[in-house]
């Protein structure tokens, strides 16, 4: 019977540890974890590159002074307002990932943007750590709705814009990308 308890004792304390112990981080990019490791000394700048309607766009460079390691991202920041308070939402995308944003966005205008579809249809861009570009093709409306959401599953993030200022978002991108 002793045993029997001990046994129940014990899954009851390892299911509760489960539950209780584990501590989800939400995903982050390469450049936030390098910038938040213990014991490093570190140097982070910011060079403006210019905005998307009202979504900052900043080079981040971060550099461990002690070692001289770096590491560089993009950086979004946007700032939600109501009656109460403001809000700023920040999204980064990490220089490895530069590329393929910029190929997605070329994309959604090249191709996408011209092609009528028979259905609702999303075209998105997710980074590692949550940042979505994208577009939404709408039936009633019959045209594509291009976007950016800076924080995965806020809506209060997401941004819509015209297709001008998706096109300054690629020409922002292949700034940014010679810059860095």
């Amino acid at each position: 019977m002793k045993k029997l308890i001990s046994l129940f004792t014990s899954i009851l304390i390892t299911f509760n540890c489960a539950l209780f112990c584990q501590t989800a981080k939400p995903d982050s990019s390469n450049a936030e974890m390098f910038a938040s490791k213990p014991e490093l000394f570190i140097e982070k700048q910011f060079i403006e590159i210019g905005f998307v309607d009202m979504i900052e766009l900043r080079i981040m460079k971060i550099k461990d002074l002690n070692s001289r390691k770096t590491r560089n991202a993009l950086r979004f920041e946007y700032q939600t307002t109501n009656q109460i308070f403001s809000q700023t939402k920040l999204a980064i995308v990490d220089e490895d990932e530069l590329d393929a944003l910029i190929a997605s966005v070329h994309s959604i205008i090249t191709k996408e943007f011209i092609i009528e579809k028979e259905t609702y249809t999303e075209v998105t861009f997710q980074s590692r750590s949550g940042f979505v570009a994208g577009a939404y093709y709408t039936i009633d409306k019959k045209k594509w709705i291009p976007f950016l959401q800076l924080e995965r599953h806020d809506s209060k993030s997401t941004i819509t814009v015209s297709h001008e200022d998706y096109s300054h978002f690629l020409d922002l991108l292949k700034q940014a990308k010679k810059m860095i």
